[in-house]
């Protein structure tokens, strides 16, 4: 058994707890009575060092970069040509001139703000 966990002690906490889990001691290898705990190791990037495994993203690639930024303008134009009525009612409404899906991260959260002004 391989497993591999980020160094945080959430995650190895996680991966020891799994393993407990789906590997109890049985057997000869049940070595205290009750306790099914047997010890397997979890392997953990370096602290500090980028986990290519675990978080791909922590390093930065240009052509991945240029890939992502490719996509992310097709799908721009798709959205911006899907809904343009309500991207035009939106930017009446929010006073954002020429409102675009390139915007909608900047007012995702305008309903929790909304639902928790007062009346």
């Amino acid at each position: 058994v391989y497993i591999r966990s980020s160094d945080s002690d959430r995650a190895l906490t996680s991966a020891q707890a799994f393993l407990a889990g789906f590997y109890p001691a049985s057997g000869s290898f049940e070595w205290q009575r009750g306790n099914h705990w047997q010890p397997i190791p979890v392997h953990a990037a370096s602290p500090g060092e980028p986990d290519l495994l675990l978080k791909p993203t922590s390093i930065s690639c240009k052509n991945v970069d240029k890939l992502v930024d490719e996509e992310y303008e097709k799908q721009a134009k798709y959205y911006d040509r899907q809904y343009r009525e309500m991207f035009n009612l939106i930017g009446e409404q929010t006073g954002i001139a020429d409102f675009s899906y390139r915007y909608v991260s900047q007012i995702h959260d305008i309903g929790r703000e909304v639902s928790q002004r007062p009346m």
